[in-house]
């Protein structure tokens, strides 16, 4: 299904990059008779939680001017599930 969705994505005619992460992740426009659309092609595996704050912003439409500066903080997966989530003291594991 994903790659149906990229494949679409990467097809869509008028596509702009406007910039790219410090993860990889390619970020794209493109303007259409219903208005401007945005969205992320990831680097590798596809998790949501790879987006930095600053391009979540203009992905979502809270601000229109693109993300100048470099995160400073580097990605932390979720752990939940896994053999390193945290589990505080006195918790049953």
């Amino acid at each position: 299904m994903q790659l149906f969705s990229n494949l679409r994505l990467m097809l869509r005619k008028n596509k702009q990059l406007v910039g790219k992460d410090i993860l990889g992740n390619r970020y794209y426009n493109s303007l259409t008779k219903t208005g401007e659309k945005r969205w992320v092609i990831y680097n590798g595996k596809v998790d949501p939680t790879k987006v930095p704050a600053l391009w979540h912003i203009w992905l979502h439409y809270t601000d229109n001017q693109l993300p100048k500066l470099a995160e400073k903080n580097l990605h932390v997966p979720n752990l939940t599930g896994t053999k390193y989530a945290y589990h505080p003291q006195k918790s049953f594991k």
